[in-house]
């Protein structure tokens, strides 16, 4: 006679829920079981810690999300040359300062290379001509 899926399914589970009865009553407690506990342990703090610096990269993204929407909005409506104006009494700014770096500017643009025209490339080498 045939047993059904779920007459095998059961017999099965009984015969393992057997076994495992047997293999708890010879367990013996050692210093694993402390080392298990320190472990969980270390993971939950981990896990705590883990948490915290995914808060701390969702608020340094929403920090970084609203300056640049700032940025975004306080530049929008100016025109050209207002444009120019604003980004060159920035570098004047940062010249007397001495923070002005060219090469990390020229680096940043070449970098942008693939997603420039031509024309725009060709406009960025000469301002940066100009602040040299």
């Amino acid at each position: 006679m045939k047993k059904s899926f779920y007459e095998f399914s059961n017999q099965k589970f009984e015969k393992n829920k057997n076994t495992e009865k047997q293999d708890f009553k010879n367990f013996r407690p050692t210093h694993d079981a402390q080392n298990s506990q320190s472990f969980e342990k270390r993971n939950h703090e981990n896990s705590h810690s883990e948490n915290f610096r995914q808060s701390e990269q969702d608020s340094d993204f929403e920090s970084k999300k609203s300056e640049i929407e700032e940025t975004i909005n306080k530049y929008q409506d100016m025109s050209q040359s207002e444009l120019l104006s604003n980004l060159f009494s920035e570098v004047n700014k940062q010249k007397q300062q001495g923070t002005f770096d060219i090469e990390k500017i020229e680096n940043a643009i070449s970098g942008l290379g693939a997603y420039l025209t031509t024309e725009q490339q060709n406009n960025m080498r000469e301002m940066l001509k100009k602040f040299k």
